[in-house]
């Protein structure tokens, strides 16, 4: 048996949770969506600049790469000698770490950067508050966006953590057909439960494609308009 798997997308995770913050003084809707200056573009610029450092680091601090998937995760070979592959399982644990760490400290990592770039502006006291605000009001619009993407990315490292984990489990008596390359199962039960682990795996992927195709889509929008 060969289930049918759709990898996720490649992208630089970083850069597209960070494109939610660019031109947020347009999506805003008072002073910052009027202000144009070059004090304020260069604090825009700086704080996407430091949150994909930051995001960055949380990212090397893992050890994870989501450009750097196991080779040939997903294809039968695999599947039918999973324990021969501790890669694939440490890959995602990485992923896992790393998209858990994003999600508890991504709110602060906002703040943190937003506050010091606007400190390092020095506005004055009321454009400084009024900049802020509005800079605040965009990026809550952004939030959905960048909750969905983390969502995607737990969801596909545990998937695939769980059937990884389970292949090494049965992995006895699991063997490749040499007539067409197709898992063979000697236990009809876990066949079962691996075709259901597949399921929930290829969902998995198939979402995370979806909402980093989207974030993708978006941040070539905003580049083509000369954002």
């Amino acid at each position: 048996m060969k289930p049918s798997m759709t990898r996720a997308k490649a992208l630089a995770i970083s850069a597209l949770l960070c494109s939610a913050c660019v031109h947020v003084d347009k999506s805003s809707d008072t002073t910052a969506a009027a202000t144009s200056d070059t004090s304020t573009a260069a604090v825009y610029a700086g704080v996407i600049a430091d949150m994909t450092t930051a995001i960055h680091n949380v990212a090397r601090k893992h050890r994870f790469d989501l450009d750097s998937m196991p080779a040939g995760w997903l294809e039968a070979t695999y599947m039918a000698n999973a324990s021969a592959r501790p890669d694939v399982g440490e890959y995602f644990t990485r992923y896992a770490a790393y998209a858990a760490e994003v999600d508890a400290r991504l709110d602060s990592i906002i703040d943190s950067v937003t506050t010091r770039r606007f400190a390092m502006a020095n506005f004055a006291a009321k454009d400084a508050q009024e900049l802020r605000a509005g800079f605040d009001r965009g990026l809550a619009k952004t939030k959905t966006g960048q909750r969905d993407m983390i969502a995607a990315m737990k969801q596909q490292a545990a998937a695939a953590l769980r059937l990884h984990e389970y292949l090494v489990r049965v992995d006895p008596r699991v063997s490749l057909s040499p007539k067409d390359s197709t898992l063979v199962f000697d236990r009809p039960a876990e066949y079962d439960t691996f075709m259901k682990l597949a399921a929930a795996t290829d969902s998995a992927n198939a979402s995370a494609a979806r909402v980093f195709g989207a974030a993708s889509a978006k941040m070539d929008s905003v580049r083509k308009s000369g954002g």
